[in-house]
């Protein structure tokens, strides 16, 4: 049942980056970013995996609301400071 957290957030990940393809109007589709945010949602799964996050049937749209939470707040201080850098 653990594994499920690492899907979980796999799922929510790729869901974001759907989402994110939608809402860009004229904008090229940027694999490079989408493979990002993918690989951020399962580090996120890993790490929520690791401290023994349970998956219960009640708690999974808690789950994916927590974990694309989780994915806006992480990838958006990382391009912050990315930015800050530069």
């Amino acid at each position: 049942m653990g594994i499920a957290t690492i899907g979980i957030a796999l799922l929510m990940s790729v869901i974001y980056v759907i989402l994110g393809v939608a809402k860009s109007v004229g904008e090229e589709f940027n694999p490079v970013k989408a493979v990002s945010t993918v690989l951020l949602g399962l580090l996120i799964g890993v790490v929520m995996y690791l401290t023994g996050q349970p998956v219960t049937q009640a708690g999974i749209m808690e789950q994916l609301a927590v974990y694309g939470g989780l994915l806006y707040v992480i990838e958006n201080l990382i391009k912050a400071f990315k930015r800050r850098l530069e």
